[in-house]
Order: structure tokens, then C-alpha cells, then sequence
């Protein structure tokens, strides 16, 4: 599953630390302490992502493909204490915000309805009352998932 994936974790010791590192090595998210697309390019060149002096993993606000599914492993056993936020529509459109290892699910549309964003209404590509076969009505409008997306996102990341 794909999902936007940003967030800081810290770790008690350098074992755990590398532990961590090591599997988004093996998973293909970092290559030489940098997070990286499917292409291998670096999301972010200044900086890496990993700081050893300061134990912490830093996730860049990226479309990673399949890490949402591991994000779990990252806090394993507490030993990774922070926050990582993440939102998809790849599948269900969900978010979730995980704090020292803890995980809240939303479901973004009713997150949106709440927080005051309103889908648009959906257009009919055909005009034709008799054909109602090429028109989804469960499908959500691109730009209202990119908005809604970048709320959540901005939201939860701001939040203490």
C-alpha cells in the first residue's frame, strides 16, 4: 500500500537505532542513511536522514511505497519513542498517526467532513440519464484527496 509518510522517531540506545536502520535498508526505503524513491534518488540531499550522535530516524514528507506497512517495526518492543503521520488513498482513504508506537486510524473523508472540507459534488461524465454505467459514484475527486491529504498531514504533524 502506498501512503505520505513523515515523522521523527528517537531511540534509547544505537542497537535499536541500527536494528531499525537495518530494516528499511533490507525494505529499500534508505540507502546510505538517506530515505529514497523507487528510483534511488534521495528525498531529501542535504542532510541524512538518519543522525546516529542523536539516535533519531527522520522520515521526509514523501509517497513511499509499501512502508506504511512496517511502520510498526520502527517502534518495536518501545524502543522507538516520536510521531509518524501518515495518509492514503490507495485502497481506503485513511490516515493515521502513530506517538510512541500507538496508532489512531481515521477514515479521511468523515476526518474532512469534520475539520470543515467539503468533497465537490461529482460531475456526471455522461449527460445521458440512461447510462449511468460509466459514472462512479464512489469515486473521490483527485483534488479533494490531494487537499485532504495535505490537511491531515499538516494538522497532525503540528500538533504536540
Amino acid at each position: 500500500m502506498d501512503a505520505e509518510i513523515c515523522g521523527k522517531i528517537s531511540y534509547q540506545n544505537i542497537e535499536s537505532l541500527k536494528t531499525a536502520v537495518k530494516r528499511l535498508e533490507k525494505g529499500g526505503w534508505i540507502t546510505k542513511d538517506h530515505f529514497t524513491d523507487d528510483c534511488g534518488n534521495y528525498i531529501v540531499d542535504e542532510m541524512p536522514d538518519i543522525d546516529y550522535k542523536k539516535l533519531t530516524i527522520e522520515i521526509p514528507w514523501f509517497w513511499y511505497h509499501n512502508l506504511i506497512m512496517h511502520l510498526d517495526n520502527l517502534f518495536a518492543k518501545g524502543k522507538g519513542k516520536g510521531k509518524v503521520v501518515w495518509a492514503s488513498s490507495d485502497g481506503d482513504f485513511e490516515g493515521g498517526v502513530i506517538v510512541d508506537g500507538k496508532e489512531t486510524v481515521y477514515n479521511l473523508a468523515e476526518w474532512a467532513k469534520s475539520n470543515g472540507i467539503e468533497e465537490p459534488p461529482h460531475e456526471d461524465e455522461d449527460e445521458d440519464e440512461d447510462d449511468d454505467e460509466n459514472v462512479d459514484k464512489d469515486s473521490i475527486d483527485p483534488d479533494f484527496e490531494n487537499e485532504v491529504i495535505n490537511a491531515f498531514m499538516e494538522f497532525h504533524l503540528a500538533e504536540k
